[in-house]
């Protein structure tokens, strides 16, 4: 431990690379009152996972020292840019299974940032001890997430105050634009990703505006472009070609076609629909009530977000608040249901 703390103390101060130990050298500080746990170094090959813990993306990890130093070293990583993720919480071990390893745990944090394999990178306490809050790496890409994800606060601070479909409408159009531009600024078709999947995930209300916006807007294929002269061989760089196929081929569907291909396709969904709730009627007959009439409207919503497997921040992004907020419902929740996990919850919704 003292060893790190010799380490760390020299980066802090010189910004010595400590290229005679490693190639990568990547530390920090957190508070060791508050963080107990394990930190994760992970490499994100899915732009769709940019968030959580997922198992097959762990590349290293470490725990804090006594005095909430740590140091991640190694000589594996890429030599071009890629995007990382560094992750702490204090889920209790009997957990992991499921909230732990799904990002899901209420005390947690996470950093994403971009970084080569010869990079160092230091990650100090803020104000008030506030953890992750600053980048600073002989990467000059290195903190653009940190950058995109103020943006994204901003963003969602706005939509919490949108009310109509009209409103809603020329905020999605702002704030697409918005980061399409703030991306090309950054100079970086890796970060560019991060708005893409914000705005192109299906499960997320600006999908919708996110197809308008495709098909009139030429900025997707230079993106395509971008990333295919900077990144021929990224896994990032297929799996947005592919997904801008399917996207594309949506739209196509989607454009008015015959009455009798609409009757067709209302028909087959009516079908489902009571099909499937016939069969929820039968699983639930004599099944004890959820005791849910306590909760609020937004509550709901989330308990309803929490079954489909989404994230807390993905949950912020799906109703446009904050995560503080979220984490701050969440509780509630627990509280007014008598659960303590998402293991509970889903129980609880499952009998």
């Amino acid at each position: 431990m003292r060893l790190m703390q010799t380490l760390l103390l020299l980066f802090c101060l010189t910004g010595s690379s400590l290229s005679s130990w490693a190639q990568y050298a990547f530390s920090g500080e957190v508070s060791s009152q508050t963080w107990e746990g394990e930190l994760y170094l992970s490499l994100v090959d899915n732009y769709r996972k940019l968030s959580g813990i997922h198992p097959e993306q762990i590349i290293n990890k470490t725990i804090a020292d006594s005095s909430g130093r740590f140091l991640f070293v190694g000589d594996n990583l890429h030599p071009k840019n890629n995007i990382y993720r560094i992750h702490i919480d204090n889920c209790p071990d009997n957990t992991n299974s499921l909230q732990h390893f799904s990002g899901h745990c209420l005390n947690s944090e996470e950093i994403l940032f971009i970084a080569r394999n010869t990079d160092t990178l230091a990650l100090p306490l803020g104000f008030d001890k506030e953890l992750f809050c600053e980048v600073r790496s002989t990467n000059k890409k290195a903190a653009v997430f940190t950058r995109l994800d103020s943006l994204r606060e901003v963003m969602a601070f706005e939509f919490s105050k949108t009310q109509s479909q009209a409103n809603k409408q020329l905020n999605a159009d702002k704030w697409i634009k918005s980061f399409q531009k703030f991306g090309q600024e950054l100079d970086e078709p890796l970060a560019e990703l991060y708005g893409y999947a914000l705005f192109s995930d299906r499960s997320s209300q600006l999908f919708s505006f996110y197809l308008n916006d495709l098909e009139d807007n030429a900025y997707y294929q230079a993106l395509e472009q971008r990333l295919e002269q900077q990144y021929p061989n990224h896994p990032f760089t297929q799996q947005y070609r592919n997904e801008l196929l399917a996207d594309r081929f949506l739209l196509s569907q989607t454009k008015p076609k015959s009455r009798l291909w609409i009757w067709l396709i209302a028909f087959l969904l009516l079908s489902v629909l009571i099909n499937g709730y016939l069969i929820y009627k039968r699983k639930n007959r004599n099944a004890t009530p959820v005791p849910i009439a306590s909760l609020t409207a937004q509550e709901e919503k989330i308990v309803q977000l929490i079954l489909e497997n989404q994230t807390n921040k993905e949950i912020a992004t799906s109703i446009f608040v904050s995560l503080s907020t979220v984490k701050s419902h969440i509780n509630n929740i627990y509280r007014k249901l008598g659960v303590s996990s998402r293991t509970q919850l889903k129980d609880l919704f499952s009998k």
